[in-house]
């Protein structure tokens, strides 16, 4: 329905404006060729033309420009008629089997380029229903960003739908274009001063869904609810974050399960092998796996971007990506990416192991001193605690995975003295979930894709023994229980000889190595929990003037 005093707002059908005018401007120029066509049949010249020439030649302009408004007046009548096609075909749509999907022969915002489906995560209605809350207790302005290429138009349009069935107010800006949806009425602009001066964003009721050019900030001047789906700058929506009751909300990148599911009912032409090679390299950003995994030009920009990465410098990487602006912001966005668990707090983590493995190597035998410098370095500045993590954990998958000598503690039961292990592994293997594995072989490193083993970061069979390798930064680290039950099972069911018994290995920078103590096992919940099975805690020494 329409909002409450929707009647005595005055707000233009600019659409229908524009198509009022160019039927006028087309008719004036029929009649002008029409009078030169009788002019012509009477064997005259126009007395303002003055030369038979000039009457020709402007006889040639004027069926140029009636081609021209003809192709105009086709484009904007056909336009209106799509967008309140599917704006009709909207309050429709169904969302079954994890598709909001229109009727056949309708496409989302009229356009056949965006297709009729689009695939809803899990988190879409999540964080909708924090968003409502949100809104329930006075916030009016929340930015949605994200790792670019995760689907945040895709978001927009999904509220879109959730506001048509809910009967709201919309003004929903898809680049530089503005629409006005109320009711069954249809509103069109290509500027949002169109709606603004009418009134149109003066209602505590009317929803704005801002989905901005690159090139636009948000506005901020809406007096109902302003959702902003944008990728992350924080220098282009500084000024809207600064208006009353106004906050971020981040979404998560892709899990493999949505990657795969999405693939399953929209990309079902991708061969499964080819989209789980691209996640090793892009991680969890749909738009680069699904959505381009057969086009070169957009996967060459994945090696383009580690290229400048490298000649920028590891450092410079890190603090350009995410929200901070900087000249490599949108090249670090591709090797690095925004992880959230609750929307609220976000942290950087690389898109891949392949990415930091092939910055790493781009950089050559510069990387090696600039890891060392920083692993070192961060240890005494704290405001460098997270990045610091986020380069450890993928160093040491690349040295752990290659073999090598390492400084070791028992730390349970306790023992005295530092002692050395030479692990020596044939190979290294990456992994989605635990269950993929078909057979866990002994001398082979496994470590996840990305950071999703609850109890451990990498895993290992050495002489029968099982290593679970949790890789660390801070001097409390609690070990999922759950977790770490899963990873012996899966190691003791799935491997010939393997014993129940592990050691638990907590590899840790040099500063942390002395003074590290045995951590407890805890429940989901963060309680200490006493674990059944025989286990050996160590804290193993990352060499860091070793690098690979």
């Amino acid at each position: 329905m329409a909002e409450a005093g929707d009647s005595a707002i005055s707000l233009p059908h600019v659409l229908d404006a524009e198509i009022a005018d160019t039927r006028r401007s087309l008719s004036k120029v029929e009649r002008a060729v029409e009078d030169i066509f009788a002019a012509i049949e009477r064997g005259q010249v126009l007395p303002r033309y003055r030369t038979e020439e000039r009457q020709d030649q402007e006889l040639k302009n004027l069926t140029d420009e009636k081609t021209r408004l003809q192709g105009i007046l086709g484009t904007l009548t056909s336009q209106r008629s799509s967008v309140v096609t599917f704006w009709r075909a909207l309050s429709r749509a169904s969302d079954d089997d994890d598709c909001l999907a229109l009727k056949d022969g309708t496409w989302f915002m009229g356009d056949y380029v965006r297709g009729n489906r689009i695939y809803i995560r899990s988190c879409y209605r999540e964080l909708m229903d924090t968003i409502k809350a949100m809104v329930t207790s006075g916030t009016r302005r929340v930015v949605i960003t994200g790792t670019p290429g995760i689907g945040k138009s895709c978001y927009a349009l999904y509220w879109l739908w959730h506001l048509r069935r809910a009967g709201n107010t919309v003004v929903y800006q898809i680049g530089a274009d503005f629409y006005r949806f109320s009711g069954e009425l249809v509103q069109h602009a290509d500027t949002i001063g169109a709606f603004k001066n009418a009134g149109g964003l003066w209602h505590p009721d009317v929803w704005f869904l801002c989905d901005p050019a690159r090139d636009h900030e948000p506005y901020g001047g809406c007096l109902g609810v302003t959702l902003v789906f944008v990728s992350p700058s924080t220098e282009r929506y500084k000024a809207f974050l600064k208006e009353p009751r106004a906050t971020t909300r981040y979404m998560p990148v892709w899990s493999q399960e949505e990657v795969q599911r999405c693939r399953q009912l929209l990309f079902d032409h991708v061969p499964q092998s080819r989209v789980q090679d691209l996640l090793e390299q892009w991680g969890g950003v749909p738009r680069f796996v699904l959505q381009f995994a057969d086009d070169d030009t957009q996967q060459a920009k994945l090696q383009q971007a580690i290229r400048k990465c490298a000649t920028a410098g590891l450092r410079a990487t890190i603090l350009n990506a995410g929200e901070d602006a900087g000249s490599t912001a949108a090249l670090s966005d591709k090797v690095l990416h925004m992880c959230t668990a609750d929307f609220v707090h976000v942290r950087l983590m690389w898109a891949s192991q392949y990415a930091f493995d092939a910055l790493c190597e781009a950089q050559g035998e510069a990387s090696k001193g600039e890891l060392r410098a920083f692993i070192a370095s961060s240890a005494r500045l704290p405001s460098l605690a997270t990045l610091r993590g986020l380069v450890f954990e993928p160093y040491v998958h690349r040295l752990l995975g290659n073999g090598s000598c390492f400084e070791y503690r028992v730390l349970e039961p306790a023992q005295h003295g530092v002692t050395t292990f030479n692990f020596a592994f044939r190979r290294s293997v990456t992994f989605a979930r635990l269950r993929d594995i078909w057979r866990i072989e002994e001398g082979v490193y496994y470590a996840p894709r990305a950071s999703n083993l609850s109890a451990g970061d990498s895993f290992a069979i050495i002489d029968g023994v099982l290593f679970i390798f949790q890789i660390t930064v801070a001097a409390e680290h609690g070990v999922k229980k759950a977790g770490t039950l899963d990873i012996v099972e899966a190691a003791c069911g799935m491997s010939i000889g393997a014993r129940p018994e592990f050691v638990l290995a907590f590899v840790v920078p040099p500063d942390r190595f002395l003074e590290y103590r045995a951590q407890n096992f805890v429940t989901k919940e963060n309680k200490k929990a006493k674990l059944e099975v025989a286990c050996t805690q160590w804290a193993i020494r990352l060499p860091v003037d070793v690098m690979v």
